[in-house]
């Protein structure tokens, strides 16, 4: 499925404990077709978590409007090894959120596009593509 214009980036919280602001970051490369069969990389875009973020919570870490990319490509991470407290026993969840009238609402894609598993603090990352 192809990238509509608007899209963004969502992380869910489901580690069981709060998270400290900047400790969840992604970095994203849309992509398209370069017209002679290739691909063509857009800029990339980064994003974290400007606040902290509770258990069972959410934030949006990249908005994009105006896209011409056909998909994306990226890391996410949780570097919760400095996280000040707590024991998590869960995972971090990201979202490709898709929007059809010009941003103003979004629909999340019913499968994340990447998981965090975690069961003690420690720094995690994984690569994603949509």
């Amino acid at each position: 499925m192809a990238l509509p214009a608007d899209y963004r980036l969502v992380v869910v919280n489901n580690t069981g404990i709060s998270i400290d602001a900047g400790l969840i970051e992604a970095d994203i490369k849309p992509f398209s077709g370069d017209g002679s069969g290739g691909v063509s990389h857009g800029s990339e875009q980064t994003g974290s978590t400007s606040s902290s973020l509770s258990a069972g919570g959410s934030a949006t870490l990249i908005t994009v409007s105006g896209s011409t990319a056909i998909g994306l490509n990226g890391n996410v991470n949780g570097n919760l090894s400095a996280n000040g407290t707590g024991g998590p026993d869960g995972d971090l969840e990201f979202y490709l959120e898709r929007s059809t009238d010009g941003g103003t609402s979004f629909e999340r894609d019913p499968t994340p596009v990447a998981v965090l598993s975690y069961s003690s603090l420690a720094d995690k990352s994984t690569t994603i593509a949509a």
